[in-house]
């Protein structure tokens, strides 16, 4: 099976990949293509929490198995960017 990543850049051919994981950064969950133990995992779309998450991992278990041949992913963070999180910490302006 064939699936299309959410930004529509690259296409994945299922039958190469390993697995599919879960990646909670603090920000977003990803879901990537793991080949092996020797190349990094290759990002697919991106969360911006786990159960949307799981259901489209589920969703796409569902198509792996119900011999689907594209699957398109789709992207929860495409109408909305990431939230960004600052500290009280002063940021430093450089000098001596």
């Amino acid at each position: 099976m064939y699936i299309v990543s959410a930004n529509q850049s690259q296409v994945v051919d299922s039958a190469f990949v390993e697995r599919f994981v879960l990646v909670e950064k603090p920000d977003a969950v990803i879901l990537a293509a793991s080949y092996n133990d020797t190349r990094l995992p290759v990002t697919l779309t991106k969360f911006r929490t786990m159960s949307e998450a799981r259901n489209t991992l589920l969703d796409l278990a569902n198509a792996l198995g119900g011999g689907q041949t594209v699957y398109h992913l789709q992207d929860y963070l495409a109408d909305g960017s990431m939230t960004w999180t600052r500290d009280a910490r002063v940021k430093r302006r450089g000098g001596p």
